[in-house]
């Protein structure tokens, strides 16, 4: 399967089928994937599962654990909602259709959301800021629109996301950057590289390499011949 990325965000599982392993490492079958780094993923057997995708710092207002926890760890539903999470999952697996399994996770997220909603909105803004214009915001520009000194900043958005702001605008820009390789494979590439904020090629380069272990041309082979979830096979 396509291998895990580092990326910004928590996706959950939930298996019906044979869960992945990740690194030869066997999962729950309810279980998070929070990749800061890359990974291999595998699976064999039947595949079946649910996953719902937490975008960049969402996560931890539907959840107690701290977000530093969660970084390239596999906590399972019952690591992060005790028994609250054991129900779901029995009422999930005695449910047989789509429409019912969504209703029930929409409602347990809508519960867990009322419970766990986080009051900060300013680290909310800053992380939807970042994100959204990753190649060209400043973060000591940003700290002081948000009338906090950057120093003060950078500790508070790392306590609270597990890491700084910096660190979460260069992982935003391969992210997206990687995306649009993906899903504009007609688009001159070294355009898309330089308008998403890389200094030159070589640069993206060396930055692909270290957050998925491949070069850009062999994770963007890899994506059109293996089997992924984010992606339709084509024969």
């Amino acid at each position: 399967m396509f291998p895990l990325v580092a990326g910004t965000g928590v996706d959950v599982y939930i298996h019906f089928g044979t869960s992945f392993y990740v690194d030869n490492q066997a999962l729950s079958t309810s279980h998070i994937l929070c990749p800061r780094q890359h990974a291999n993923i595998t699976s064999s057997g039947d595949i079946d599962f649910i996953a719902i995708r937490f975008n960049h710092g969402a996560f931890r207002h539907f959840s107690p654990i701290n977000f530093n926890e969660l970084h390239n760890s596999y906590l399972t539903v019952h690591d992060l909602w005790k028994e609250e999470g054991d129900i779901l999952i029995d009422k999930l697996y005695h449910t047989s259709t789509i429409e019912n399994r969504i209703k029930l996770l929409d409602e347990f997220f809508t519960l867990l959301l009322l419970k766990h909603q986080c009051t900060n909105t300013i680290l909310d803004q800053a992380m939807r800021t970042i994100y959204q214009n990753h190649s060209t915001v400043c973060i000591s520009e940003l700290s002081q629109q948000l009338n906090i000194s950057t120093r003060h900043f950078e500790r508070k958005f790392k306590q609270e996301f597990g890491f700084n702001p910096k660190n979460f605008q260069v992982v935003s820009r391969f992210e997206n950057t990687l995306r649009k390789l993906f899903f504009s494979p007609n688009k001159d590439q070294l355009s898309l590289i330089l308008d998403s904020g890389y200094y030159d090629q070589s640069h993206f380069i060396k930055e692909c390499k270290a957050y998925t272990n491949y070069s850009p041309s062999e994770i963007i082979n890899l994506k059109d011949n293996s089997l992924h979830f984010y992606f339709t096979k084509t024969v």
